[in-house]
């Protein structure tokens, strides 16, 4: 630690082709103070060893376990450097006192111009088209014999949260029929929207695209398995900007080799990063984006000022903003700003 650090901000397993984001961060922290101590840990104990002295713990993907929570003395917020939290304890850290938080909805424009995007390529196969220009063919009109206009077609949002409605209104504006499923979320919510409420099942069975919008809980593991992908058409699409673990992945595999829906967009995977193996990234008509969806120049420079407001709320003493674990509060001895 720097002569002048008072406080340690540690992160795990940071994405090295944003190295240029953690090293304004540490200007900034250095700034005030604060110690950025980054490291690549392929183990618990590594992580624990490396982060002895931190008081800030920003998580990226590496799983913040319980064992790791307990063994460390002085962790008192713990940051999840995106919006999903899936990979930390919230429970445990609840349990020791730490206040966890995300980066709030510093993406939500960003995914779902990118659930668009997926849609928008599967709808007229633009990937399978590319595919076969490259294999010598063109001008073939049998290339997406399933083309169809963007009016004639539907997509059911599964998840009506800030993400799944942005993806709606988009949606609808092209032309297509929008349904949603949300069993969190009243009807008429929905249908203010200009959305229709569909059951799942009815979703399923209806939508031409099924776009995933939902985070990855206990509820949520497998949403989509095999009973629910042989109730989509023949002809639809599954996208998932959401989390892998939402579709039980060798179902999907299944359905699409044996037929049971056309294809696939997917940003994420049960397994990241996947096995070269993994006959999904072999198949013509999926398309796999690298957890990439909520990555804007504009996204990023909010993901950065999300990150900042919570670490000047925590440092002044006071409640963070985007705090995940509000019932932490008689155990964090943090003020409200007036």
């Amino acid at each position: 630690m720097t002569a002048m650090a008072v406080m340690q901000l540690f992160a795990a397993n940071y994405n090295e082709r944003m190295r240029w984001v953690y090293d304004g961060l540490r200007r900034w922290l250095a700034e005030r103070d604060i110690e950025l101590i980054l490291a690549w840990c392929t183990s618990e104990d590594e992580v624990i060893q490396q982060a002895q002295g931190a008081e800030i713990y920003l998580a990226y993907r590496f799983a913040v376990t319980r064992r790791i929570i307990a063994s460390l003395p002085r962790l008192r917020l713990l940051m999840s450097s995106g919006s999903g939290y899936d990979h930390i304890d919230v429970k445990a850290a609840t349990e020791h006192g730490v206040v966890v938080t995300n980066a709030g909805s510093y993406n939500v424009e960003d995914v779902a111009e990118f659930a668009l995007a997926l849609i928008l390529t599967c709808a007229r196969g633009a990937h399978l088209m590319t595919g076969a220009v490259r294999r010598g063919e063109w001008g073939n009109p049998g290339l997406a014999p399933a083309a169809h206009r963007f009016g004639a077609q539907t997509v059911g949002v599964v998840g009506f949260g800030n993400i799944g409605r942005r993806l709606a209104w988009r949606a609808r504006a092209l032309g297509f029929r929008v349904l949603a499923h949300d069993p969190h979320v009243p009807l008429e919510t929905i249908a203010e929207q200009g959305v229709e409420p569909a059951s799942l099942q009815e979703l399923l069975q209806t939508s031409d695209f099924v776009s995933l919008h939902v985070r990855l809980t206990d509820e949520t593991e497998h949403l989509l398995g095999e009973a629910q992908l042989r109730a989509m058409k023949p002809t639809a699409h599954v996208i998932n900007t959401s989390r892998g673990g939402v579709i039980d992945e060798a179902a999907l595999i299944r359905a699409l080799e044996a037929g049971w829906i056309a294809g696939a967009g997917l940003d994420v995977l049960e397994q990241e990063p996947p096995n070269a193996g993994n006959p999904l990234l072999a198949m013509e008509n999926v398309l796999v984006t690298g957890h990439t969806a909520g990555t804007t120049v504009e996204g990023i420079r909010a993901w950065q000022d999300a990150w900042r407001g919570v670490i000047e709320d925590f440092v002044a003493g006071y409640w963070p903003r985007n705090v995940i674990n509000p019932n932490v509060r008689p155990r964090a001895a943090l003020g409200r700003r007036s």
